[in-house]
This record gives structure tokens, C-alpha cells and sequence, in this order.
């Protein structure tokens, strides 16, 4: 770092003055120069796609002829080697090229030779994502170990380093005690001396002034800050200044934006067919998260608000953390597919609290990590057990002290919502009716799904009666609901035993055997109808049970009718058929969230639509209370079923609602007692649990450092990397916990030690032994985010408003107008400002573990020519221009406000180098244009966007 000096020091050479002049001339040809940096980051990201979407696409269409298990054509897509090796034909995938890989070619239906996967073509949808998987590279993970398949297998990987209990051990005794002024220091020294290395110099007040407001506010000081601090006498004045720091308003505001990153939080919900496509009341989240780091609220409680704050009896002061729950619900809303957004849910929590990829599990075992199938269904019901109340049903997060002031809006908001819960009812009654009038239609479906009975005339759902609830818009659940019951009844059932006993009966001998099973215990109307009908093969079987049941179901109808009091049918035989359509677990016995996954398109859409104009009510209102969107527990508990390679529509066993052995922890309960949610979030936090304490202690010091002790951040699993310095991970995970898991403490603990206090430069003998400086041998400078560009930009032109907390600002980032800090705009996530993307900013649409670094031409290109960069540049030549002096005092002036210094060159040769810049771009020193060509260049500079 350079030194602070006057600018009259004859010693400094014309550095900062120069600064000016060779950006502006250099910058349109360094423009062109400047090649881009790419992100293992982005790689990883790509990887999650491929586990996302490309294999279970392979689990579901592709593993019955193309695995271990079966290879035809010479092809296997169970593996990376083989996929990308090909079969008899050749290469199946070519990265990069969607056009020259047979793979496409083949889902695409083009080729009837080669059409794939012969039982029907993919959706658009699953084209469309093999296409941009191929497209990205074909991301798939290397040096797969075989798929995880037992759960004594899973549990063995619990040897891995980050299912160890913490270890606080003892501070290490180094050699350099002067050095090592925190236990900090004795671990990073320790590894220091290990590799050889030796640590920086420290910093100059001035860098370190600098590097904490940039770090704790992402602000730039004033030059009246830096120097308050520079000329203070007190021997601890950078603790002074961090302690300061931590108090201002403006450091939730920097600290809530990295965790925003965390909880994928955006305005709107990503693309959804029907409906509002905005939320109405994120925004509460936003602010909670600011208010809870600015208030310093213990990590743990953080951590519960945000999972279980419905399950918490908060007094009235706290209310405001009801809000916290948006972690869960302002994430993308996968066009309104529930087990999408439970599936988001998982992630969310497990990736970004406990360092998980959880939901690799959905459709298989977890191939690397102890979380096996069943273990990821028991979280699906911790989570399906609750739901979203309606818009209008939710808690005002800070009710309002009149609400008599809003009673237009309130009076309207309840007659939408109630509009929207009559239809919602009827709709859930309609579906009840079908499931129960159309019961032979979907039981002979089902018997048809069975490979022993499957046949060439396949039953048409489109039966000419009515559209079944089959395709539905999220899969097929009215039919899943179908299999379900039948799968679970047992050859003692008195109505569905005698279909079990006969369905396990070669065809052949079908006949033979009818006749002795209708001798046993079946239920009478069934076996007179059976033995009437003399069935000739199990499906003729199943039309005799469909159409007793809709012969029930009639007589039922009829004498509610006549006799709303009834509350059986008089024959005991048909009763029990009844109980087959009315039981409380007849496929028709749903609630209206069951009913959901039974929609029809247009159903959906239409219901969606009716639930959109409630939200609108509240997006256009500006003045509307807002309200917390939290989840409420269900009644009853949704009691979870493995969905077959991840597919809704192909329901497995019975699992507990219970917390997984992973995120329990040794010795800790899975089973919840209580509310499910709050049970989970205690099982987070436990001291017993060594992984969330890590986790966090990571992400800190990565956001301090630019660079985590496990570079993995989001991924503590056997595919992450191991820490660098696992002992001070431990450490400082311990002494969090101790420190009842306050953040500003953890804070100062860091910001007080010499490690974070090292110089930036470079040395060339430890940069050759450790070029990514894994392990702190000086302070890495970095880029600084885009907000804290843009926010920066607007502090040093005296634009920045403070203060803008509630309902985001509409305007553009690079509208000149937009004057608030970053985080208070509009986040749209499917328009991502430009500027935004240019600089690193991470999609919204899952957590982000951390922002890559690049470095591209669009960086350049934004200062050059954005017309909110110029806006500020007129701002500041403004601010100069207005005050009486010379052009050094001026210029002195201007470098003030960039900087926050003064310039390191001489009066005399700031002087000539003003001169020499006014002649080379034409334009006379005394005007305004002069003033804005040289604070452009100024703010264009490393300096200025780098923290050192």
C-alpha cells in the first residue's frame, strides 16, 4: 500500500496526480485488452444443475436400458467415462454442442431410428434443460465413487472431518508472541511457520481506516474520518473504530447483503404461468435481516426466526421476527410446483445453514454424503407439514397503531381473499367428486401400470365421461393418490384382499384359482358382483371393483339426499365399499392442499390468477400494513412417502417425519416432539451439532477475507474441500457458541488481529510458496462487490440517501434518479440488472455460496459509459467547482472525496500535470467539463473499486 502523505511532499513521486491522465488515456485501450477470469465457482453452480435436473432426467428415462443393470447399444449414461464415451453409434455427448451430440438428436424425435426414450418423448422442458446442460459443457462431477446404497454405508461416511464434534483445543505457543496479540494470530502463525511462510508487515492506518468501513459498511470513509483516526493517540484506536463501525446503521445494511446471497432473496418469484408474479411483502424479510444484524441478535435465535418464528411466542416488541421466515418462502416459485419449492426449502436450509447438498437425495442416495433417500422424504414432510397462509391471512410484521386507517384496503383485501377461498373449496369438492364417481376409471388405470398387466389397448384416462385427473399440472396426482391406497392394503383386507391375493397369481392359472378366493373372507356385494361378472383376467377383476364402488357411491349420494343425517349405508357389506371412497384414508379423503396436486392446467391457472389479484391488492396500496410471510403447521401432519426416483406420481414407502442423522447430530434426537419445523431449527443450532457453528464461522471470515477457511463454503459434504486451518475453524466455531453466537463479537475478534491487520503487497518469495495465499501471509486485496461499488459511487458525490428501508425502490440501478443504497431496489429475478451481472452478481434463483471475482470488458465499459457514473462524475466536478481556490486546491479537493486522502504528489507537480491534462483533452481548467473528465478518471481507478 502507498503511504499518506501531503501534497506538497517533495519526497512522493506525482503517482495520484498521474492517476487521472493515464486512465483516461489508457482505459479505451485497456478496454480491449482485458480478458475474463472464469470462476470455479460458476463450474460448481453447473454441477448443481447437472444433479438437479440431468440425473434424475437419467434415473427416471434413461437407467432401465442404459446402466450397470442393462447397457444396450453399447451405451451407458449411469456414469461420466461411459456417457461421454458413447455406445455403438459413437460419442453420445458432445460439450458444448447440443447439435453434434447424438444425445439431442435422439431426445429430440428427429431420427426415428435413433428416438429416445422409446416410451414417449421428454417435455419441452427436459429437452430444453439437456440442451443448455450440453450447451454449459456438460458439467458432471469427476472421479464418481459408486452410488451410496445402504444405510450402513451412508452412516460410515460420519468419519468425515465435519461430523466431528467441535474441538476447541489450546491456543498454540508460537515463537513471535508480539506478533500473535490474539489466539487468532498463534493459529494462522503456527501454519505460517509450518509452510515456511512469515507474515506482512502491518498495514498503514489509512489502508486499515479504509478496509474497515469498505469491509463492516460498505462505504468509503470521509477524509475527515480517516483522519480523526490517523491522528489519534489512543493505543487501541482501530478497536475504537471497529466498535464504532458495528454501531452505525449502515453496517446491517452491508452485512444483510451478504446473507441475502445466502437466502436467494429477490422481489418477484421467478417465472410463474398465472398469477402475481411479484411478492408483495418480501421486502419485510430484507429489513428483518438488517434489523437482526444491526441488533446484534444471537446467531442461533437468527437461525430459529428464520425456521420456526411461527412456532415461537414472541412478546409484541418482537413481532418484527416473524419476518425472519422468508428464508424459507421468498425463494423462486417453480411455477407454483409445491414440491419444487419444498424441494428449495430443504436446500436452502441445508446448503446454507449446515454446509449439505441435501437434495441430491430426492432421487436417490446421497452418492457421497450420509444422507440416504429416506432421510431427505423425512425432511420433504417436516416441511409439506406446513403451509403458506393466505396473502390475507398473514401477521403484520409491525402492525400498524391505527388500523382503522386502512380499512378500504383491509374491507377489499377480504373480499378477494374470500372470493378466492369459495373457489378454492368448490374446486377441492370437485376433485373429491371425480376421485369417488370415476373410481373404476382410475383403478383399471392403475392395474394397467403394472408391467405383469400392462397390455397394448391401454386404459384412456380421456374415457369420454369426463377428463380424468391424470396429466395434471404438476404430474399425476389424483392417479398417485389411486396407487398409494392400493399399494397399501394387504391380502387381509376384506374388501382389497382378495385383488392383492389374485394379483399375485400367474394369469395363466387366474381362473383356477378365482373361484377358491371367493370362498374366503371377501366382502359380499364384491363377491356376488365378482361371481356375476365371471372375470377372465385381473384387469376384468379391477372393473368389477371400480364398479361396485361407483355403484356405492350413487346409493350414497342418493340417501344423503333423503336423509342428510345419515352417517352409514344400512348394508354392512356396502359400507365398507363406502369406506373406500369416505375413510380417512380413501384416496378422496384430501385436504384442500392434497387437492393441489390434481389441478388441471387451467384449474391452476385460474386459481392462481384469483390469488394474484389478492397480492395485487397489496403491491399497488402503497400504504398497506405489512405482514410477515411465514409458514403455519398443518393440523395434520403430512405423513411422507419416498417418491420414487424423485417423482411424485410413483409413491414408495412410509417414512417418519423425523431430522435427519446428519443435521441431529451424535447424540441428538431425530424424532421431533412439538411443532416439526422449531424442532428441526433447535437440531441446527445444538451445541451438540458441529456443523452450523463452522458453517457460519467460514462465511464470516470469507466476507472479511475474500477468501474461507474451506473454500467450499456451502459444501462441508466428502466432495467439499478439507480447512486450511482446521484448528482455528474449530476455535472460532467454539468461541462463537461460548459468545452466545454473537456476530459483532466474532467480528472484533477478527478485525483486532494482525492477521486481518497485514499489508496487501505482494512479496515475491511467499507468492511463489503460496500463490492463492491460503494461508494468510498478508491481506488479499479484492474487488469490491457491485453494491458496494454503486453505493460508493453515490457516498462520494454526497448522493446517497439514507434510510429506505419498507417497500423496494422501482427505479434501475443505473438510473441517474436512483439515489438509495443497492440493497433497497427492486430485485427482479428474472431481469438482473446489467451492471449487476457484470460484476458477479449471483442469481437469486438458489443460494449462493459465494461470488466469483472476474475480471471483463463490461467492467470497463459500465465506468466508461454508464449514465449514472457520468451523473456522479457531474456531481462531484459540481462540489469542486463551487468552491473558490486554485486548480491544486481543487484537484486536492477531489482526490479528498475518491480517496479520502490527499494526493501523493507534490503542489508543484500536481500543477504541471493539471496543465499538461487540460491541453491534452481540450478543455480549459475553469469549467465544469474539465472537472467531470478528471473526477471520471478518478473513480475509474483500481483504488477506488479495490479494497487493500
Amino acid at each position: 500500500m502507498r503511504p499518506r502523505a501531503s501534497y506538497d511532499n517533495d519526497e512522493t513521486t506525482n503517482r495520484s496526480a498521474a492517476i487521472a491522465c493515464r486512465i483516461f488515456f489508457a482505459c479505451c485501450v485497456a478496454v480491449l485488452l482485458v480478458t475474463g477470469c472464469a470462476s470455479e465457482s460458476v463450474a460448481a453452480d453447473d454441477v448443481d444443475f447437472f444433479e438437479r435436473h440431468i440425473r434424475p432426467l437419467f434415473v427416471e428415462h434413461c437407467y432401465e436400458c442404459h446402466s450397470e443393470k442393462s447397457v444396450e447399444g453399447g451405451l451407458r449414461l449411469d456414469s461420466r467415462q461411459h456417457a461421454f464415451g458413447g455406445g455403438d453409434r459413437g460419442p453420445s455427448i458432445v460439450a458444448g454442442r447440443p447439435d453434434a451430440s447424438l444425445l439431442m438428436r435422439a431426445v429430440s424425435y428427429d431420427d426415428e431410428d435413433l428416438a429416445m426414450p422409446p416410451d414417449g418423448k421428454l417435455s419441452q422442458v427436459e429437452v430444453a434443460q439437456l440442451s443448455k446442460w450440453i450447451s454449459d459443457g456438460a458439467a458432471w462431477p469427476d472421479d464418481e465413487a459408486d452410488p451410496v446404497g445402504t444405510t450402513d454405508s451412508v452412516i460410515a461416511l460420519h468419519d468425515h472431518w465435519a461430523f466431528q464434534p467441535l474441538r476447541k483445543g489450546v491456543v498454540p505457543k508460537v515463537d513471535n508472541e508480539q506478533w500473535a496479540r490474539n489466539p487468532i494470530d498463534a493459529f494462522v502463525y503456527r501454519r505460517l511457520k509450518q509452510q515456511g511462510l512469515t507474515p506482512s508487515s502491518p498495514s498503514s492506518r489509512y489502508s486499515l481506516i479504509r478496509r474497515a468501513y469498505l469491509d463492516l459498511l460498505g462505504l468509503p470513509p470521509t477524509f475527515e474520518d480517516v483522519r480523526r483516526f490517523e491522528e489519534s493517540p489512543d493505543a487501541e484506536w482501530f478497536s475504537t473504530l471497529v466498535t464504532e463501525l458495528l454501531s452505525q446503521p449502515e453496517y446491517g445494511e452491508r452485512w444483510a447483503r451478504h446473507w441475502l446471497d445466502v437466502a436467494r432473496y429477490a422481489d418477484t418469484k421467478g417465472y410463474v404461468d398465472g398469477g402475481q408474479v411479484r411478492f408483495a411483502f418480501a421486502y419485510t424479510y430484507r429489513d428483518y435481516v438488517i434489523r437482526a444484524m444491526n441488533e446484534d441478535l444471537p446467531y442461533d435465535k437468527f437461525v430459529i426466526d428464520q425456521i420456526a418464528a411461527d412456532a415461537v411466542d414472541y412478546k409484541p416488541d418482537q413481532q418484527w421476527r416473524l419476518a425472519g421466515m422468508g428464508f424459507l418462502t421468498v425463494g423462486r416459485r417453480f411455477n407454483h410446483n409445491l414440491h419444487d419449492i419444498i424441494d428449495d426449502q430443504i436446500d436452502v436450509v441445508s446448503r446454507g445453514l449446515l454446509g449439505l447438498s441435501v437434495t441430491c437425495a430426492r432421487c436417490h442416495d446421497h452418492k457421497y454424503d450420509p444422507v440416504p433417500t429416506a432421510d431427505y422424504y423425512s425432511l420433504y414432510g417436516i416441511f409439506a407439514s406446513s403451509f403458506e397462509p393466505q396473502h390475507s391471512d398473514l401477521p403484520f410484521s409491525d402492525k400498524p397503531s391505527d388500523l382503522a386507517t386502512h380499512s378500504e384496503y383491509l374491507n377489499e383485501l377480504k373480499k378477494r381473499a374470500d372470493q378466492y377461498d369459495t373457489e378454492y373449496t368448490k374446486l377441492c369438492q370437485k376433485i373429491q367428486h371425480e376421485l369417488r364417481a370415476f373410481a373404476k376409471d382410475y383403478l383399471v388405470y392403475v392395474i394397467q401400470q403394472s408391467p405383469k398387466h400392462r397390455s397394448s389397448s391401454q386404459n384412456d384416462l380421456n374415457t369420454g365421461r369426463t377428463f380424468l385427473r391424470g396429466p395434471t399440472a404438476y404430474g399425476y396426482g389424483a392417479i398417485a393418490r389411486w396407487q398409494r391406497f392400493v399399494d397399501s392394503r394387504t391380502a387381509e383386507d376384506p374388501v382389497f384382499g382378495l385383488w392383492k391375493r389374485m394379483d399375485a397369481v400367474d394369469p395363466a392359472q387366474f381362473m383356477d384359482r378365482l373361484q377358491g378366493e371367493l370362498a374366503s373372507s371377501v366382502n359380499d356385494s364384491l363377491r356376488t358382483a365378482v361371481a356375476a361378472a365371471n372375470p377372465q383376467s385381473m384387469v376384468d377383476l379391477v372393473r368389477v371393483y371400480g364398479d361396485e364402488l361407483e355403484r356405492v357411491y350413487v346409493a350414497w349420494t342418493d340417501q344423503k339426499e333423503k336423509n342428510p343425517e345419515a352417517e352409514s349405508l344400512p348394508n354392512e357389506s356396502d359400507e365398507q365399499l363406502r369406506q373406500v371412497l369416505y375413510g380417512p384414508d380413501s384416496p378422496a379423503s384430501m385436504s384442500r392442499f392434497e387437492s393441489i396436486d390434481s389441478y388441471h392446467l387451467d384449474e391452476h391457472t385460474n386459481m392462481r390468477n384469483l390469488a394474484g389479484k389478492v397480492e395485487e391488492l397489496s403491491i399497488q396500496t402503497k400504504d398497506a400494513p405489512s405482514r410477515a410471510m411465514i409458514l403455519r403447521s398443518r393440523a395434520q401432519p403430512i405423513e411422507p412417502v419416498i417418491f420414487r426416483r424423485g417423482q411424485p406420481n410413483r409413491p414408495g414407502e412410509l417414512v417418519p417425519r423425523q431430522i435427519p442423522t446428519v443435521y441431529a447430530a451424535a447424540g441428538a434426537t431425530t424424532r421431533p416432539s412439538g411443532n416439526d419445523r422449531l424442532a428441526l431449527a433447535h437440531a441446527v443450532v445444538s451445541k451438540r451439532n458441529p456443523l452450523a457453528a463452522r458453517v457460519i464461522v467460514n462465511r464470516i471470515w470469507h466476507w472479511h477475507f475474500g477468501q474461507p477457511l474451506v473454500e467450499t463454503v456451502s459444501d462441508f459434504g466428502t466432495r467439499g474441500s478439507a480447512p486450511t486451518h482446521p484448528d482455528l475453524l474449530d476455535y472460532l466455531a467454539t468461541w462463537l457458541i461460548e459468545h452466545d453466537w454473537s456476530l459483532k463479537q466474532l467480528h472484533l475478534l477478527i478485525m483486532e488481529s494482525n492477521t486481518y491487520r497485514q499489508e496487501s503487497g505482494l512479496r515475491e518469495e511467499c507468492a511463489k510458496a503460496d500463490p492463492e495465499n491460503e494461508f494468510y501471509w498478508r491481506y488479499g486485496p479484492r474487488r469490491v462487490e457491485w453494491e458496494v461499488i454503486r453505493d460508493s459511487l453515490l457516498a462520494v458525490s454526497n448522493q446517497l440517501e439514507k434510510g429506505n428501508s419498507g417497500r423496494p425502490v422501482e427505479l434501475k440501478p443505473d438510473d441517474p434518479n436512483s439515489k438509495c443504497r443497492t440493497i433497497y431496489l427492486h430485485l427482479d429475478r428474472q431481469e438482473i440488472p446489467k451492471s449487476a451481472r457484470y460484476f458477479d452478481f449471483p442469481s437469486p434463483d438458489f443460494t449462493s455460496p459465494q461470488r466469483p471475482i472476474t475480471t471483463v470488458p463490461q467492467q470497463q465499459l459500465f465506468f466508461l459509459n454508464s449514465p449514472f457514473v457520468h451523473e456522479q462524475s457531474s456531481k462531484l466536478a459540481k462540489l469542486v467547482t463551487q468552491i473558490e481556490g486554485t486548480d491544486v486546491e481543487k484537484f486536492v479537493l477531489l482526490h479528498r472525496k475518491v480517496f479520502a486522502r490527499d494526493p501523493a504528489s507534490s503542489h508543484d507537480e500536481t500543477d504541471a500535470f493539471l496543465s499538461r491534462f487540460s491541453t491534452a483533452i481540450g478543455q480549459a481548467s475553469d469549467t465544469e467539463a474539465f472537472w467531470q473528465t478528471v473526477a471520471h478518471a478518478l473513480l475509474q481507478s483500481n483504488e477506488f473499486i479495490f479494497v487493500e
